[in-house]
């Protein structure tokens, strides 16, 4: 009996240590396939990549349905067709366009007059090398500086 049981314990040690084996095995798989995928994904598709990383989550809205005011009163929509052309509508429609345009800072209520208002003390000649064209020499000398590949 004191055999058996010794025989036992050898054995379930034995199947414990082929399990662990067998589930590192399969972790190394399934971690080898995802690092595969990421590969994959950086390449083929950044903006998956670039999801994943940032482990993002696609958030979607399914509209099945739309409830439109008519001159009968509400009315519920099933169609895709019609809750497709309403959807659109609706979202035509949704923000109204702005009855005037500020192009000038007068035109603009007074808080924002005093927040884009020119600083006093930045000189406006600052911004006059920026209209300039751009010169052989200062193009080769970026270009030097970035990565050769």
């Amino acid at each position: 009996m004191r055999l058996l049981k010794t025989k036992l314990k050898v054995l379930r040690s034995c199947i414990s240590k082929l399990y662990n084996i067998r589930i590192k095995e399969h972790q190394t798989k399934i971690i080898e396939e995802l690092v595969e995928r990421r590969d994959e994904n950086f390449i083929d598709e950044p903006s998956l990549f670039i999801s994943s990383a940032l482990s993002r989550k696609k958030r979607y809205i399914v509209l099945d349905r739309v409830l439109v005011d008519t001159p009968n009163g509400q009315q519920l929509f099933t169609d895709p067709d019609i809750v497709k052309k309403e959807t659109v509508k609706h979202f035509e429609h949704f923000v109204k366009t702005p009855s005037h345009t500020s192009t000038n800072i007068q035109n603009l209520p007074d808080r924002w007059q005093r927040t884009y208002a020119p600083l006093n003390q930045v000189h406006s000649s600052i911004y006059d090398s920026l209209l300039l064209p751009i010169t052989d020499n200062e193009l080769r000398t970026v270009l030097s500086t970035l990565p050769k590949k």
